[in-house]
């Protein structure tokens, strides 16, 4: 109680400041960098979010100078228009005259090198906050007032953490949401441990591992790597190529474990219907509005019904409140350990937790973060009886 207390009292100092004086002083850093080299930008990665803040910044006339990756094979080509160089070639053009955005979400190893080499360098959350109409909500990336203006509710989120690495983590999370001052974040853990936690619980052979969002079968690699066999195997991935992948991947086990694997295409949510989808074939498709293309929906209850599942991890593009709805009932009757991703709104990281906690009140919950910044955060929800002591 005493270290709830604390952490308590820590939050309410973080959540004081007003949204005004908070996004002032970013306003104030940024031009600080900015000054001298207005809207002269490199961005440093092809992948992703380089391509996502490319698409924002020409929806503000601003055409950046060019790409610059790592990558060799790119080099002298072009990337949606953007010729792409060598980091040598960049600094030698634009060293003097750019600033340089280090587009990629694990960015502290690209922001050191960038360092090393002289370059002026402005993060992508502080460029998405100086125009907020052309980039956000991006992800778990908002404005103050994403915070601020569900104050209650961020306050409630803190208290249903069970260890301190947890209030640690959150506190830290609202703390830089509200500043971009990465110097508030504790370091994240190995991207390799993601969904398994070896430090929290033991994976069985006797695993039924549902996979929502299952990609290529990454997820079902490294549960491999772990437990080594299970007992079933459900890959649920809507997107046709990341399916046929999945698929492929399964099609190269052993036999029996073979066997023991399916997959299902539909886009796990809390309705039985049709919903728009973009496809494109990688880790990134996701439900909207704007999709090309018409897939089905399906409830968790319904494609789980007559199985117990005691493994359940999500990660599905911002569709994880709708899933978890949808799996009420097969939720709170199994109690499978929930892997569920917070990183796709901002505020997943409090309702998530929160609505985990109504269906099933018996869970102990965990935070965890394996990325830079708020990106690839995971929330554990573990019964009790398959805590690691």
């Amino acid at each position: 109680m005493e270290m709830l207390t604390a952490y308590t009292e820590a939050l309410e100092q973080v959540l004081s400041p007003s949204p005004v004086d908070l996004r002032e002083r970013v306003r104030t850093h940024y031009e600080g960098i900015v000054v001298g080299r207005e809207n002269q930008f490199v961005l440093f990665g092809t992948g992703e979010l380089g391509r996502v803040t490319l698409r924002g910044l020409r929806a503000l006339n601003i055409e950046p100078l060019a790409f610059c990756d790592n990558n060799p094979q790119l080099h002298g080509k072009e990337v949606q228009g953007v010729a792409v160089l060598s980091p040598d070639e960049a600094v030698h053009r634009f060293r003097e005259s750019a600033i340089f955005v280090p587009t990629v979400f694990t960015s502290d190893p690209l922001r050191k090198q960038m360092e090393s080499l002289g370059l002026r360098i402005l993060s992508v959350p502080e460029l998405f906050w100086q125009y907020p109409d052309a980039f956000l909500p991006f992800a778990s990336l908002g404005l103050p007032e994403e915070i601020l203006d569900h104050k209650e509710g961020v306050q409630r989120g803190l208290a249903l953490w069970h260890d301190e690495a947890s209030l640690r983590e959150y506190l830290a999370q609202i703390a830089w949401r509200t500043t971009l001052d990465s110097q508030v974040l504790p370091g994240h853990l190995a991207q390799k441990e993601i969904y398994f936690p070896t430090d929290l619980l033991d994976l069985s052979p006797d695993e039924s591992f549902v996979d929502c969002g299952a990609f290529d079968g990454d997820s079902l690699r490294a549960f491999l790597t772990r437990a080594k066999t299970l007992k079933c195997f459900i890959g649920i991935e809507p997107d046709s190529r990341n399916r046929a992948n999945l698929q492929a991947r399964i099609e190269a086990l052993p036999s029996p474990l073979r066997e023991r694997c399916s997959t299902l295409p539909y886009a796990v949510s809390d309705r039985t219907g049709v919903l728009h989808f973009d496809e494109t074939g990688t880790a990134g498709s996701t439900l909207t509005k704007e999709g090309h293309l018409e897939i089905p929906t399906e409830r968790l209850d319904v494609m789980l019904d007559g199985l117990a599942p005691t493994f359940i991890k999500m990660d599905i593009e911002g569709a994880e409140k709708m899933a978890l709805e949808g799996g009420r009932n097969v939720i709170a009757k199994h109690l499978p350990v929930l892997a569920i991703c917070l990183y796709h709104r901002p505020s997943d990281l409090w309702e998530i937790p929160a609505l985990i906690r109504d269906i099933a009140p018996e869970y102990r919950l965990f935070l965890r973060r394996y990325c830079d910044d708020c990106w690839e955060q995971v929330c554990y929800a573990i019964p009790p009886a398959r805590l690691k002591v």
